[in-house]
């Protein structure tokens, strides 16, 4: 084997020894990562739960209830509408790039995909959606805070 396969050979190697490591490397950090967000999604839950519960001291459950499903739905409305803002594009390239006018021409048939909802028709979900999922998150905060209650 002469001196330049061997220094090939070698360069090859360590390359490898490279990858491996840094393969190793982003899986720690994506498990640190998962681990981490976990731990704070339940410290966040059990902030929710807290303030529940302290509300439900000085107002009641089902208001101290209701004022949490409310702000929720005020943080998820604020986080739709910084959405919709960071994905509005200029009227020009709506214009430019916009479906063709044979999918545009039966307005009441669904689009080639079959779904109809809001992403492809552009029009906003019914409010009867939201004001039902505010109702379930008091229905299932009340059933709890009642459970939690009785302990």
């Amino acid at each position: 084997m002469n001196l330049a396969s061997l220094l090939s050979a070698m360069g090859l190697a360590a390359v490898k020894a490279e990858a491996r490591a840094a393969a190793r490397n982003v899986g720690k950090q994506a498990a640190i990562a998962a681990a981490t967000g976990l731990l704070v999604l339940t410290a966040l839950g059990f902030a929710l739960a807290a303030l529940t519960v302290w509300l439900a001291g000085e107002v009641g459950t089902i208001w101290a209830l209701l004022i949490v499903a409310g702000g929720l739905l005020v943080i998820a409305a604020i986080v739709q509408i910084a959405v919709r803002m960071a994905n509005r594009r200029p009227a020009t390239y709506r214009r430019a790039y916009g479906p063709s006018p044979s999918f545009t021409s039966n307005p009441g048939a669904p689009p080639p995909g079959g779904v109809s909802f809001s992403a492809t028709t552009g029009e906003a979900p019914p409010t009867g959606s939201i004001l039902g999922s505010a109702a379930v998150v008091a229905v299932v905060g009340y059933i709890l805070a009642r459970q939690f209650g009785r302990k």
